[in-house]
């Protein structure tokens, strides 16, 4: 409420016409049609209002983000969250044993309550990975934000790992692949991935 706020009476905002705005509306009219004929209403419903609600977020970006500059601060300062996050969550798990045990497994999990579920989080960090691909590609110049960037890599990929989610194990491999898709050495990439995927198996 207080971001809104703050956006409204902020008079550098612009909305930023983009075909991606209307992808994503029209997602949204996808999951509601979808909802009227789920076969559990209420858990379609609350599913599609909490993605209505990841919604207003994006709308706030597109508001407030004008520039280059103002999209690479933006990057950063999500990836620099998400590694809090996820090391939090991963001294949680690792040094005090906070988990959840399912199929058989010690699962970790998030520190949050919203996305604190194995799966959630799993994909927490599998959607971040493009991000911090872009803040890599950036070639920033801070020496202390490049290597806070290469250990974020290695904490992801752990903390999917140990998530148990297959979901999220999934997506992390269909980001290597699309990096690797992207590269100009693609022998080297597919030994460098190839030594990943096996160490990670």
């Amino acid at each position: 409420v207080s971001m809104l706020g703050i956006m409204l009476l902020w008079p550098g905002k612009k909305w930023i016409s983009h075909p991606s705005n209307y992808a994503v509306v029209f997602f949204v009219f996808i999951m509601a049609l979808s909802s009227l004929f789920a076969i559990d209403k209420p858990l379609a419903f609350a599913i599609t209002l909490d993605y209505a609600k990841i919604l207003v977020f994006y709308a706030v970006l597109i508001c407030t983000i004008q520039t280059e500059e103002d999209l690479e601060i933006f990057i950063i300062a999500y990836i620099v969250i998400m590694g809090l996050y996820v090391g939090k969550s991963a001294y949680e798990f690792f040094i005090n044993d906070r988990h959840w045990y399912r199929m058989g497994i010690r699962r970790m999990m998030g520190i949050d309550q919203a996305f604190a579920d194995p799966n959630y989080f799993a994909a927490s960090i599998a959607y971040s990975l493009p991000f911090w691909w872009a803040s890599v590609k950036l070639g920033l110049q801070n020496k202390f934000v490049r290597v806070l960037l290469a250990l974020y890599l290695p904490l992801a990929l752990t903390s999917i790992l140990c998530s148990g989610s297959r979901s999220g194990m999934v997506t992390a491999i269909l980001f290597l692949i699309l990096v690797w898709i992207g590269a100009k050495r693609k022998f080297l990439g597919l030994i460098l991935m190839s030594i990943v995927l096996a160490v990670l198996w």
